[in-house]
């Protein structure tokens, strides 16, 4: 996972602790050294975090987070700190008698609303949310040209800015030094250098003209001839070609499952909503709500 990644992945798990803390930590009984149960995480003098109440934040994470948290030692260990400083910011709160300010209690009802119909949603209609292989193998057939892909090449490049670079580019590589210590040494696209200059695949129709010319011609394993470009002279690569063809199912499969999954949870989603509607005869005063729209006063 990349720095960038772990920041936002840490900045959202921080948000999410705060609702955690405040549904949780809220609603169970204050833990004295006599009441507590478990193995101890986190000691906040006679308060305590226990490996159960770690258990159940990260349950409540997203999958993506979850898994980011298990194999990322340092992003578990941020995950429990930010457990603990929650806890203290928590029962400094209760101390400070903020549960009891009227501004925070109709937020907190206002979240419990939205929490509790969410769990509505999980146990009434998810349960019920089921995509058979049948429908999934049906969906790709039908929608087979969606998976189509041109022809393919597997491309690495050494990138330099002027002839007098490229042709000790050159020189090196007639001399047998390997491509790929080549271009970590002297290309100027450091990012691709980093990988030994890997572009990945480029697809055909989809690439710098320039470099298309060129690798149509080439065989695997070939280094080109110098390519200008308006970023400067290249060398070129072709590690491998895959020819025009589709995805195949195996491939796609479970993508598209989620897919359908997705469509049939937001149309049980729409029928239960309709029900409801009938059942608690819902009514909207929308000459109101454009009134306070236009007013400003929403």
């Amino acid at each position: 996972m990349s720095l960038k990644g772990e920041e936002i992945m840490h900045r959202s798990i921080i948000i999410f602790l705060c609702l955690i803390f405040l549904f949780i930590s809220g609603c169970k009984p204050e833990k004295k050294v006599t009441q507590e149960k478990g193995q101890v995480v986190v000691s906040l003098g006679e308060h305590k975090i226990t490996v159960e109440d770690l258990r159940v934040a990260l349950k409540n994470l997203s999958p993506q987070e979850r898994e980011g948290i298990r194999v990322n030692k340092a992003l578990m260990d941020k995950f429990v700190e930010d457990m603990a400083y929650m806890e203290a910011m928590y029962l400094e709160a209760k101390k400070e008698n903020l549960e009891n300010d009227p501004d925070f209690k109709a937020r907190l009802e206002q979240q419990k609303k939205l929490l509790l119909a969410q769990e509505l949603i999980r146990k009434k209609l998810l349960p019920k949310l089921k995509v058979e292989d049948k429908e999934v193998k049906e969906y790709y057939d039908k929608n087979r040209e969606h998976y189509k892909m041109a022809k393919r090449y597997k491309v690495s490049h050494l990138m330099v800015k002027d002839k007098k670079d490229l042709q000790l580019a050159q020189e090196r590589l007639k001399k047998g030094e390997p491509f790929e210590k080549v271009v970590r040494e002297l290309s100027i696209d450091k990012e691709s250098a980093q990988s030994g200059g890997s572009l990945g695949y480029l697809e055909e129709g989809r690439m710098p003209p320039e470099f298309e010319k060129v690798l149509k011609k080439m065989k695997v394993g070939q280094i080109s001839e110098p390519v200008k470009t308006q970023f400067g002279w290249h060398l070129l690569k072709l590690e491998e070609i895959k020819e025009a063809g589709y995805v195949d199912y195996e491939t796609m499969k479970e993508s598209i499952r989620n897919v359908l999954l997705e469509e049939k949870r937001q149309k049980l989603i729409e029928e239960y909503t309709q029900e409801l509607k009938k059942k608690y005869k819902i009514e909207i005063n929308k000459t109101l709500v454009d009134e306070l729209f236009l007013k400003g006063q929403i």
